[in-house]
């Protein structure tokens, strides 16, 4: 049974990430601060920094939550396509990853600075391969990579080790690299990294493929 105080201090926290969420949407991630976030939300300095001790903290939480969403779609889609070749649902599924960090982009940078401003990199570096949105990641491309292999459609490889890398390459501050310092548009940077991580496991590669 929820308590009074528990459910106040749930709809606290809602109005707080929903306050931040508006004012990152209006204004990007950098330049709104926490006193603005607080202030506009109508909730003490102390009180939010007792739920967020910086930013960073703040933005996991909405991360978390838009990955639950980003989770929900992955698993429709592969419900969807579940008679599809596993070339087509690897890809899929690959194309919703990146467009997921496409979109989050702002929140994951925010992440990110905040880490290493509080010198916490590495030992959340660790904590991220043990989280949740990365062993859901994992475990989905991993397992459409064993069944490409098993099914005698790719070259030899280790599925474990290559979806780990994959992972890895669709690190936000990369994708955002190649779009500002390149200027590689999504499309392109999805086009390539196909070709680049998925192309050559496979013994033939159906260029229609590429449009799913």
């Amino acid at each position: 049974m929820v308590t009074p105080k528990r459910k106040d201090a749930q709809q606290l926290t809602e109005l707080i990430l929903e306050t931040a969420r508006d004012l990152f949407t209006q204004h990007g991630v950098d330049t709104v601060s926490m006193h603005q976030i607080a202030k506009t939300a109508g909730v003490g300095q102390a009180t939010m920094y007792r739920r967020y001790a910086q930013k960073g903290d703040l933005c996991l939480e909405l991360i978390d939550d838009q990955f639950s969403r980003l989770r929900a779609e992955i698993d429709g889609q592969l419900e969807r396509l579940t008679d599809a070749p596993v070339l087509e649902r690897l890809i899929a599924v690959f194309r919703r990853i990146i467009m997921f960090t496409h979109n989050e982009a702002s929140l994951l940078k925010a992440i990110h600075v905040s880490l290493v401003q509080s010198r916490c990199l590495n030992a959340d570096a660790q904590q991220f391969f043990c989280s949740q949105p990365y062993l859901y990641l994992h475990g989905t491309l991993a397992s459409l990579l064993k069944e490409a292999l098993d099914s005698g459609q790719t070259v030899s490889f280790e599925p474990t080790f290559t979806a780990h890398i994959m992972i890895a390459a669709l690190a936000p501050h990369t994708l955002q690299h190649l779009s500002d310092q390149y200027g590689y548009t999504t499309d392109d940077i999805i086009d390539q990294l196909i070709r680049t991580l998925i192309r050559p496991l496979f013994h033939s590669f159906d260029k229609a493929a590429l449009d799913v």
